[in-house]
């Protein structure tokens, strides 16, 4: 009796293997196997659910201390031609050591209908809120040997002209142009200032300049 009721039993888990299922709700759209076919361990169809697709991207760690979770971002489908407002869902704990990024998700709210798998976005995360802010040709911004930004302002001391090197603390693009943020006081100072464009790569801190107007 015993031996009749296991083989019931690997009868019906036999039977129950030859059902495919998902995990999800959604439409087949794609079945990869023919009638007659072994399955085995691979995919037999694809499901597609757009009501729960998030989006991902990868963040170069230099941002790390700048994204959070529930920080809002912008993205853009550029083959839709749409847009939509939505929030950071969730920001990985491990940086890839092959490109040294980390990975952020973002959910999709369940209208975008248009969404497909694969789709590709581009995600504008606002990692900062500045409050004082300079717009400056971007050829004013120099680089030193240790990666930090600075511009040269020209100021009049004693009527010559003196270059004072102001290190810029954060650098966006801004329409071409760069925006920057500096040292608390430094900004109120840029403000109106002269900086060195032409040249500035050959001139240095507390330099005597000639200011010349095209």
């Amino acid at each position: 009796m015993e031996q009749a009721e296991a083989g019931v039993a690997a009868l019906r888990e036999q039977h129950r293997l030859t059902q495919v299922t998902a995990p999800f709700d959604g439409t087949v759209d794609e079945i990869m196997v023919s009638i007659g076919d072994m399955t085995g361990p691979r995919p037999v169809a694809r499901v597609v659910n757009a009501s729960g697709a998030q989006l991902e991207a990868d963040v170069p760690e230099s941002y790390l201390t700048r994204v959070k979770t529930g920080d809002p971002v912008r993205v853009e489908f550029p083959s839709l031609g749409d847009t939509l407002v939505a929030t950071i869902n969730n920001v990985s704990k491990y940086i890839d050591p092959a490109n040294r990024t980390f990975r952020v998700t973002v959910r999709v709210p369940e209208a975008q209908n248009l969404l497909r798998p694969n789709l590709l976005s581009v995600l504008h995360i606002r990692d900062q809120v500045q409050d004082s802010a300079l717009v400056v040709p971007s050829r004013t911004i120099q680089e030193d040997v240790n990666g930090n930004n600075y511009v040269f302002m020209v100021e009049n001391t004693n009527g010559r002209s003196i270059t004072r090197k102001v290190m810029v603390k954060r650098l966006s693009d801004y329409h071409g142009n760069a925006m920057i943020a500096t040292a608390d006081g430094e900004t109120v100072q840029l403000n109106g200032a002269t900086l060195v464009d032409e040249g500035a790569k050959s001139v240095g801190g507390g330099q005597e300049v000639k200011v010349t107007k095209l």
